[in-house]
Parts: C-alpha cells; sequence; structure tokens
C-alpha cells in the first residue's frame, strides 16, 4: 500500500489515506478504543445506516473503505433544496432508530466532562458561570449504543446516499448528546 496522505481529525487519532492498485483506504490508529469503535460502526450498519467497510483491525489500527464522496457543505450546494430535505431524513431516522429508551444517570460522566472543561477554558473569558450551567443540565437520558460524534463532518454523500464516518466512543453514549452535537455544529458553523 502507498500513503497517499495524512488526515487529520479532532479526536486525536491517527488517520492516513492509503491507496493499494486503484482502491483508497483509511487507516485509523491512536484510537481511544478500537474495539467500540468498531462495535459502534457494527450498530450503526445493523440500523440501516452506510458506514465504511472494515477490511482489517487489530490492537492499534483500523483498515477500512475510504468515504470519498461530497462533505454536507458541497451537498447542500450542489443538490441544494433536495440535499436539505436528503439530511432532514437521515437525521429523523437515526434520531428515531438509535434510541432505546432505557435510562440511565450521567450525573458522574457529566460531571467528568466538566472538570476537564474547567481545565481547558477560560473561566473569566465566560458570560456565565461553568457551575450554573451544570445545575441546568438534566443527568437523566438514554443510554445507547450512539455516534458519539455526530457532526455534520461526519456524514459524507456518496452513491445517493448518506455515510456516517468517525464514530467516538464515549462514555456520554446517547442521542440525546448526539443530537446537542449536530445543533452545536449548525450554531457554530462548524461545518462550514
Amino acid at each position: 500500500m502507498e500513503l497517499i496522505n495524512k488526515l487529520f481529525g479532532n479526536s486525536g487519532a491517527e488517520i492516513a489515506l492509503y491507496k493499494d492498485k486503484d482502491k483508497f483506504f483509511v487507516k485509523k490508529s491512536k484510537l481511544k478504543s478500537i474495539s467500540k469503535t468498531i462495535q459502534i460502526y457494527s450498530h450503526l450498519k445493523s440500523q440501516g445506516f452506510y458506514v465504511p467497510e472494515i477490511y482489517e483491525h487489530n490492537n492499534e489500527y483500523i483498515i477500512m473503505e475510504y468515504i470519498n464522496g461530497l462533505d454536507i457543505k458541497n451537498f447542500i450546494l450542489h443538490y441544494g433544496k433536495e440535499a436539505i430535505f436528503l439530511l432532514e431524513e437521515f437525521l429523523i431516522h437515526y434520531f428515531k432508530n438509535i434510541k432505546l429508551n432505557n435510562k440511565f444517570n450521567f450525573d458522574n460522566e457529566i460531571e467528568k466532562k466538566f472538570d476537564s472543561l474547567s481545565k481547558d477554558i477560560e473561566k473569566d473569558k465566560l458570560k456565565f458561570s461553568l457551575n450554573s450551567l451544570r445545575k441546568k443540565i438534566p443527568t437523566i437520558h438514554s443510554k445507547e449504543l450512539s455516534h458519539g460524534d455526530l457532526t455534520f463532518d461526519n456524514i459524507i454523500f456518496k452513491n445517493k446516499k448518506l455515510y456516517l464516518i468517525d464514530p467516538n466512543p464515549t462514555k456520554l453514549s446517547s442521542v440525546n448528546f448526539d443530537v446537542c452535537k449536530i445543533l452545536q455544529d449548525i450554531d457554530c458553523h462548524w461545518f462550514i
């Protein structure tokens, strides 16, 4: 296999694009949990979602299909309203089919997330206190195997289908947190 390019993501994983003959592959290493990532891909596929095919994996890396399609920004620019309707159907299908409705108290997980945030941000520049925000966040949510990083960057359009890529195993594994992530993406224009 020939290394074509090193790619960058936000998860801390190392990602590289390889070519073997006429086929492209993605190799991801330094993932939080390879087995959990594979489990999420399998679960998404079992729920009728298109995901990259996994060709090889071990404790150090995953080699999978490269989904060479349009990112959401270009998909919308190219297909207009049709893209919006397809994306809407896709998200409705996701949120409807992933949710298991089993309730779980995420209090400890949310507390750890806030502890991590308080170390990484400049609190004096915030227009609110982390403590007041923490008190407003509900802790009881459904718990299920979800994507974990549902942003428009992780949805690719190829061959008239929307693919989910790059799931992120997280302790906050709930479709409710996926809803928040996609809303953040819309509000902050990350995908633009």
